[in-house]
């Protein structure tokens, strides 16, 4: 490719500058790309691929442990959302068929959780966009293949990699959703009530909880209160707005460490490379942690002059917890999460502001607490520590491949994998009288 080469030029007291720049020839960097199989220049593949070599990986990389929030933005097509696990390359292909692109590690395809690949051991990432690819790995490459190499042995003295990583992210800011707030809220509940007519035989008949604006007005239009009082209490509901608590007591900062210790050594008989990886993340939400312990080995033997085995393992351990996160559609923006004392205060209706079939007016749930059942009210708050998920996963991938060379210009392969993963899911729910 022909260029130009660079020049600095010190202006000083010039005022006019006549700048000449001389050609350069420049070579072109080798690209390969890698489909799994084997490694072949750019330009012989038909298809549309994109590469990401180790140094253009390591400039970002995933302190979570999922290597796929590292390719955000390095490749063209690839959209992958780190909240819901989505990941498309050039868009969807199917609605009810498998969207996910094919996976393959070190020339096998792989099902079990991503997570379970060390993102500090990746050297190069190829991703083949278009149909091209299922004329390798046939129908399940639709959605595209994304082919990951990982490191091996190096012959020489044994030699110790040691890498921390630590990220940090801001809780979330809920006042950009610009919310309804309190006041706002509370004057369209009261225009609509006046409106509609609203009649409080439709909530007591069947024992549904009014919002607290409507029962402010069925007291007034009761007379069970007087104007003035019921005008204080409607503006002592509009005074108060609970978004700022919401994001108090539900989120936080998000915090993740990565730390990852191998060694590596060898000689021209066999090679080795023997790592451990820890991930700990503690997540924007309240109560919600995954903590992950990896150790994997990659060997390589020399058999024969013209033979060579490559063994490859990963061991997983993932465990990680979470608590049920009330939305700000389960409760209306005037009412209390907590008491003075931090304690959980119930709302007024069920979740998603449901009355008719979640929600329980007092006075009934009151008749159901003496009959001998369990608090029928909603508390956002105790969710949180009452409804929990935690899930334990192991995982073992083991791979095998022996490679032997027939010719100077053919080659041939056999080898296999095996991949096991279980996961254990506790769900733990509250109980009144474990008070």
């Amino acid at each position: 490719m022909m260029g130009y080469r660079m020049r600095e030029i010190t202006i000083g007291e010039q005022n006019v500058l006549r700048i000449v720049l001389q050609p350069e020839a420049v070579n072109l960097e080798n690209v390969t790309v890698s489909t799994g199989y084997k490694k072949i220049p750019k330009y012989q593949l038909t298809g549309a691929a994109s590469v990401i070599n180790e140094k253009e990986y390591d400039q970002r990389v995933a302190v979570t442990g999922n290597f796929l929030e590292s390719l955000e933005g390095k490749v063209p097509g690839l959209v992958y959302n780190s909240q819901s696990g989505e990941l498309s390359i050039r868009g969807v292909s199917t609605f009810d068929a498998v969207k996910r692109p094919l996976i393959v590690v070190d020339g096998f395809p792989t099902e079990i959780d991503l997570n379970t690949i060390n993102p500090i051991d990746i050297v190069s990432i190829s991703v083949l966009r278009d149909a091209a690819a299922a004329s390798i790995y046939g129908v399940r490459a639709s959605n595209g293949v994304i082919v990951v190499e990982t490191r091996r042995g190096q012959a020489g003295k044994a030699r110790f990699n040691l890498r921390a990583t630590t990220a940090m992210q801001a809780a979330p800011d809920f006042s950009y959703l610009k919310y309804a707030g309190s006041a706002e809220f509370a004057q369209l509940q009261e225009a609509q009530f006046k409106r509609a007519n609203t009649q409080e035989s439709m909530y007591t008949s069947i024992g549904a909880p009014a919002p607290a604006v409507y029962q402010v007005l069925f007291d007034e239009k009761a007379n069970r209160i007087t104007p003035e009082v019921a005008r204080r209490r409607l503006d002592s509901l509009a005074g108060y707005d609970n978004l700022q608590d919401y994001q108090r007591l539900f989120y936080r900062s998000r915090a993740a460490h990565n730390l990852n210790l191998d060694v590596s050594g060898g000689n021209e008989k066999a090679t080795y490379l023997l790592g451990l990886n820890y991930t700990g993340e503690k997540q924007s939400q309240m109560n919600a942690k995954n903590d992950q312990l990896m150790l994997n080995l990659a060997n390589t033997f020399q058999l024969a002059p013209r033979i060579r085995m490559d063994f490859r393992s990963t061991y997983a351990h993932t465990a990680s917890e979470s608590g049920a996160i009330a939305t700000p559609a389960d409760f209306f923006p005037y009412e209390r999460l907590t008491n003075e004392h931090g304690n959980a205060v119930a709302v007024g209706q069920g979740p998603g502001r449901d009355y008719f079939f979640n929600g329980t007016s007092k006075a009934r749930n009151d008749r159901l607490i003496a009959a001998g059942l369990y608090d029928q009210l909603y508390y956002p708050y105790r969710e949180l520590t009452a409804n929990t998920t935690a899930i334990k996963a192991n995982s073992l991938k083991v791979q095998a491949r022996l490679e032997g060379r027939i010719a100077s210009w053919l080659t041939a392969e056999v080898g296999g994998n095996y991949e096991y993963q279980q996961s254990v899911l506790k769900t733990c729910c509250w109980n009144p009288l474990m008070k």
